[in-house]
């Protein structure tokens, strides 16, 4: 029974893929801003300057948390270039999952996506067209919902099929280099040079003590 369940198992976590969205890469968008995910995906918010966050709200209330306290948030992200970590959410269902920036007037302005659009009247363009009419963009009270990851990379929206357990890594720069010692070793002619001076200096000594003595 075991292995029956396992193997059914299986193809569901080998099929599981990783979704890059970039945040505020080309403006006050998230890019891709329709996603299609599967239960097991997990989606990597990939933050730009200035400063965004990501948030999930209801379609009938854009621009609002669906929690006061928990959901899905972010926290704002301050950086001047790509963040050197990622907000990655694993997905759990397949229902639609509104997301918006509460950064003040951006969700207004139209900053705003959804993870399995529905089909009907529910779609991305009419919770933009009603997030205008809202009076200001609302946050949680605490980082929920996700984890922070270090950026592997992948932005742009593009995805890669991996397992659930891959594991992120991130270059921030040239690799520092090791420290080292050096020794200066005196050439043949440096030596024989060091000798005599040493020799002269030594027989100076030498009369200077016999001067001394008398």
């Amino acid at each position: 029974m075991n292995f029956l369940a396992l193997s059914l198992l299986a193809p569901t976590l080998a099929a599981a893929k990783t979704i890059s969205i970039a945040v505020g890469q080309d403006g006050l968008k998230f890019t891709p801003s329709i996603v299609t995910a599967a239960v097991g995906d997990k989606l990597d918010f990939h933050f730009y300057p200035k400063n965004h966050s990501v948030v999930a709200s209801s379609f009938s209330k854009p621009c609002a948390p669906i929690q006061p306290d928990g959901g899905l948030y972010s926290g704002f992200r301050a950086t001047t270039a790509e963040d050197p970590s990622v907000f990655e959410v694993t997905v759990n269902d397949t229902n639609p999952i509104w997301i918006y920036c509460s950064q003040i007037t951006h969700c207004e302005g139209g900053m705003s996506m959804v993870v399995n659009q529905p089909s009907g009247s529910n779609t991305l363009a009419a919770y933009q067209a009603a997030s205008k009419s809202v009076a200001q963009s609302q946050s949680p009270l605490h980082v929920a919902g996700g984890v922070f990851v270090p950026n592997n990379g992948t932005a742009n929206g593009t995805s890669t099929s991996g397992s659930s357990n891959s594991t992120h890594t991130s270059s921030t720069g040239p690799s520092p280099t090791t420290s080292q010692t050096i020794i200066a070793t005196p050439t043949p002619g440096e030596a024989g040079r060091t000798g005599v001076a040493m020799c002269v200096m030594g027989a100076l000594l030498a009369g200077a003590f016999v001067a001394g003595m008398v």
